[in-house]
């Protein structure tokens, strides 16, 4: 099998996570791509007509695409188990995926308002679009603060993608504010005499560097069927 993804994709991220959670990581060639919104290139598309990250490419020449159909599929396909899977089953699994649809609403806002940043030069952005996605963001992020008690009721792999989630969003905020800061600067490369790009950076790479060590715990913890956390 092959991956098809970016570093920078958080919906990537969880398809990574699923692989190592389920020791699967050495099976599946992993191929980075370079690609964006406006430049799909040639690999993703030949696999997925739609150019989105991550793809999962299978033997047979066929596809498994959106990272949610992908983590399933990496769960149901997992070889070393032993019974325990990273979705719940029965009843139970109806809570979970609406918890994970719920992470990926952030995360489809979180890229929908960086591409309005990043892309649309200052004078053509939309404040409306900008204020709509922090609004889902935040609406979600208090709805489930709200239901802590829910989240930790059972530790599964919606609490893992939840949390890749929210990193992710912190990480796409740094990105963003670093390359701003370099724009503003003109610093292409470390940190110039700026203790604020200096600062900036930093952030950046500490979130980088501990973010998914704590991901991957966390997964493991679920993995092993920990009791819930009181």
């Amino acid at each position: 099998m092959i991956l098809y993804y970016s570093r920078p994709s958080p919906f990537a991220r969880k398809a990574l996570v699923a692989l190592i959670e389920t020791k699967q990581l050495d099976d599946v060639v992993l191929e980075e791509v370079k690609i964006g919104p406006m430049a799909p290139g040639e690999i993703v598309p030949a696999a997925n007509p739609l150019g989105k990250i991550p793809t999962l490419l299978l033997p047979n020449g066929s596809s498994i695409i959106d990272s949610k159909y992908i983590c399933r599929y990496i769960d149901e396909a997992n070889p070393n188990s032993d019974g325990q899977k990273l979705y719940p089953r029965g009843e139970d699994i109806w809570p979970a995926l609406r918890l994970e649809a719920l992470a990926d609403g952030i995360l489809e806002a979180a890229v929908l308002l960086i591409y309005e940043i990043r892309i649309r030069p200052e004078e053509l952005r939309v404040k409306e679009w900008v204020d709509a996605q922090l609004l889902k963001i935040n609406r979600t992020l208090d709805h489930l603060e709200d239901n802590i008690g829910q989240l930790l009721e059972n530790i599964n792999m919606e609490i893992t993608l939840l949390y890749a989630s929210l990193l992710s969003i912190f990480a796409v905020f740094l990105a963003y504010k670093t390359g701003t800061l370099r724009l503003k600067t003109n610093t292409l490369l470390g940190a110039g005499d700026s203790s604020e790009m200096l600062q900036s950076i930093r952030a950046f790479g500490n979130l980088s560097e501990y973010a998914p060590l704590a991901i991957i715990m966390l997964g493991l913890l679920e993995f092993q069927d920990v009791a819930a956390w009181k």
